[in-house]
């Protein structure tokens, strides 16, 4: 019996935090409305929301049939093998359904996120929402503010993180990292290409007002480049058919990026823009709170919610809550009824003592079959454990196996590569400054003379029947050199 509504004159009415946990500021959505407040101020009512970044989270893809708390034992215990994560150590695990008995499962050290939100947790006591950043945009989509017909990419640079998400037709679908372009990093490679000596506080400031350009171009040039690397180099990316990119930083839109990223993808690229809907001058640039707010109002499943810190249940929704106002009630009745309460308690006295001596045989009995009960459960708790052991062994050895032979496999088919492209290259007489392997594809930065040679190479390796070739561009080396370069990605077929 749930009687909370009775007594909670704020049902319904409960406002949404985001937290900005680099700020220690609130953001406090109610409708349309937003209001700034530092963390001492937060109504304890409300419905707290933090996210977390994508750099604290390990992932891994398991399998599994079984179901209902011993899938979720199963799931926790592959990820961990999985990751090699410390048995002496907490993690967090949660996990989301990618296909027929397949699961994608994440793991964050309890240790870090206790210590990152140790001060908002020490003041807050109770977080609702703890959701890592490339799952939040999904809330866009519930708000409608967001075609869910689409398919969109969202880029977002941090101070210490970046990453990208692909959503498919409203629904997360990938994420990958990208940290080597996190504004910090932007810092570091600023002040190496130029010497100057800035504090990252003030290159913000200036990349802000400036953007692309003047000396910022290089490393935002180096950055885009690398993101259509990564989309021309993933499948998940390359064959999505997507419509839009959104970007945007935790210092808000960076002039000229949306439009240099729209030049490498040939994508149409946007500046994040999603506080249209709240007229306040205090709202955060970035957005992140606003896309915070709507996922925490639409979004009810819980699946990747990494909260440690979940309030707990309303005194009326606890038994002993709920025993406390029946009673209060009954009081309440006795007063204005006396006569028919005392009737009422002599009737059910009667009732009561004879239901007690029927309790008490049957626990009685319970008393002589519980020590066997025990037992048998036991003996049945062994038995899983010793399968649960053996179908882990066998997995191990089922993955040293595929390894094994799929190193055996690499191994001659780069030799084979190399000596196959080797030729080609000789024939065109190209020069070659380093060849990087991935997976089964190979990057080569190619340099020559005569971008007409170049051409010819990459003909003669996409009439091959071995490889298949892709290239972005053939340029200049630089404008004090006669050369000309390209980078091509040849993939070679098992």
């Amino acid at each position: 019996m749930d009687l909370s509504g009775l007594f909670n004159k704020n049902a319904g009415t409960t406002s949404i935090v985001s937290i900005d946990v680099a700020k220690s500021l609130a953001y406090c959505f109610e409708e349309n409305s937003l209001k700034v407040l530092s963390l001492q101020k937060v109504n304890k009512d409300a419905t707290k929301i933090v996210s977390i970044k994508l750099k604290d989270i390990q992932n891994t893809r398991v399998q599994s049939m079984l179901n209902g708390e011993e899938l979720q034992n199963d799931i926790v215990v592959q990820t961990r093998k999985n990751l090699g994560l410390n048995d002496e150590t907490e993690y967090i695990v949660k996990s989301r359904i990618v296909g027929e008995n397949s699961y994608e499962s994440y793991a964050l050290n309890y240790e870090v996120l206790s210590q990152g939100l140790q001060d908002v947790v020490s003041e807050l006591k109770y977080i609702d929402k703890i959701i890592p950043d490339p799952f939040l945009f999904e809330g866009l989509y519930e708000a409608r503010v967001l075609n869910a017909n689409e398919t969109h990419c969202f880029l977002f640079l941090d101070n210490d993180d970046a990453f990208l998400a692909l959503y498919n037709k409203g629904g997360f679908s990938f994420t990958r990292g990208f940290g080597r372009y996190s504004l910090a990093n932007l810092c570091e490679q600023y002040k190496n290409n130029t010497g100057a000596n800035i504090e990252l506080k003030d290159f913000l400031n200036s990349l802000k007002n400036e953007g692309v350009n003047g000396a910022f171009f290089s490393v935002l040039d180096d950055m885009a480049f690398y993101i259509s690397d990564i989309f021309n180099s993933t499948a998940s990316l390359a064959n999505a058919g997507i419509s839009k990119v959104f970007i945007g930083s935790s210092i808000g839109a960076i002039p000229g990026l949306a439009n240099l990223i729209n030049q490498k993808l040939s994508i149409e690229t946007i500046d994040f823009d999603f506080n249209k809907k709240f007229e306040a001058g205090d709202l955060d640039a970035s957005c992140m709170n606003t896309i915070r707010y709507y996922y925490a109002k639409y979004i009810l499943d819980d699946s990747l919610n990494f909260t440690a810190f979940s309030r707990p249940p309303a005194f009326l929704k606890r038994d002993g809550g709920q025993f406390l106002a029946v009673v209060a009630i009954a009081c309440v009745l006795g007063l204005i009824t006396p006569i028919y309460e005392l009737g009422s308690a002599l009737y059910y006295f009667g009732i009561n003592h004879f239901e007690e001596s029927k309790l008490q045989d049957i626990k009685n009995e319970l008393s002589i079959l519980e020590p066997d009960y025990k037992s048998k459960k036991e003996q049945v708790d062994n038995q899983k454990k010793q399968i649960n052991e053996l179908e882990a062994s066998i997995a191990t050895s089922k993955k040293l196996l595929d390894e094994s032979q799929d190193k055996k496999f690499n191994y001659r088919s780069k030799a084979e590569f190399l000596s196959d492209i080797s030729a080609l290259i000789s024939d065109v007489k190209v020069k070659t400054t380093h060849i990087n392997f991935k997976n089964n594809e190979a990057n080569i930065h190619i340099i020559s003379d005569d971008d007409n040679k170049i051409t010819a190479l990459i003909e003669k390796i996409d009439k091959s029947s071995k490889f298949r070739v892709t290239t972005e561009r053939i340029s200049v080396q630089n404008t004090n050199s006669a050369l000309f370069e390209s980078n091509i990605t040849v993939g070679f077929i098992k």
